[in-house]
């Protein structure tokens, strides 16, 4: 199970601490060698990414700015240029997995019938997961508000508030085209596209190990029946 987990991870190429011990010593050690002879300079991208590493690999607590700029053998002083401080690292990089699990949505929505569309983003969700480790990692094992110190930074709100509103704005559209009217049906959607992956994945991911395949048709026999009850004459809408 580990060489699986170090192999799923291993997508960032960064060994996780397992592989040499634990703790954030080892990693940082790892992340020396591997990174030796590399460029000073980091792309605001490649710090985000070391940093999704290090919350995978050694939890909440490795986000912290001296943790980051080690991994990256570069200068705190440099991460502070670039972020201004690690509650807004921490936000950029939440924002940024958010941003792109929307964009992941795109073809998916664009189904025609509505129930195929709510079966396809509960599949969509473990190929998702399976293919973006990192992200799944942060998006559906922590709350953002449990990763800020001190909340949500004033200028990245209006955009963490603008995510949270497109969200909203896709289930209820689903709910709509799918004829959801009462809370009762809302909550089935809800259940559907948001709850019945998430609950599919959530151990793999604790495990640090990619969901299996099957799983796939699992999610979506668990949707279709989900679903079943709105599919009646009355609500034969898409």
């Amino acid at each position: 199970m580990e060489l699986d987990r170090l192999d799923w991870w291993g997508r960032a190429q960064v060994p996780c601490p397992a592989r040499r011990g634990s703790g954030l010593g080892a990693h940082v050690l790892a992340a020396s060698l591997y990174y030796m002879g590399r460029p000073s300079k980091f792309s605001s991208n490649q710090i985000l990414d070391t940093a999704s590493r290090l919350l995978a690999c050694d939890g909440p607590g490795s986000l912290s700015v001296a943790s980051i700029a080690a991994s990256l053998r570069a200068p705190s002083g440099s991460i502070y240029h670039r972020f201004g401080s690690r509650d807004i690292l921490v936000a950029e990089l939440w924002l940024r997995a958010v941003e792109r699990f929307h964009k992941s949505l795109t073809p998916w929505l664009e189904i025609t019938n509505g129930f195929d569309a709510i079966r396809a983003i509960a599949v969509g969700v473990v190929s998702w997961t399976r293919d973006n480790p990192l992200e799944a990692h942060l998006l559906l094992l922590h709350r953002s508000s449990d990763l800020l110190h001190d909340g949500w930074p004033p200028e990245l709100s209006e955009r963490n508030l603008a995510q949270r509103a497109r969200s909203q704005a896709l289930i209820e559209s689903l709910c709509q085209r799918v004829g959801a009217t009462t809370p009762g049906e809302c909550r089935r959607v809800v259940f559907a596209a948001v709850d019945v992956p998430y609950a599919a994945v959530r151990s793999y991911l604790s495990s640090g190990i990619p969901p299996p395949d099957d799983l796939i048709d699992l999610v979506a026999d668990a949707v279709n029946g989900v679903l079943t009850p709105l599919k009646q004459p009355t609500k034969g809408k898409t």
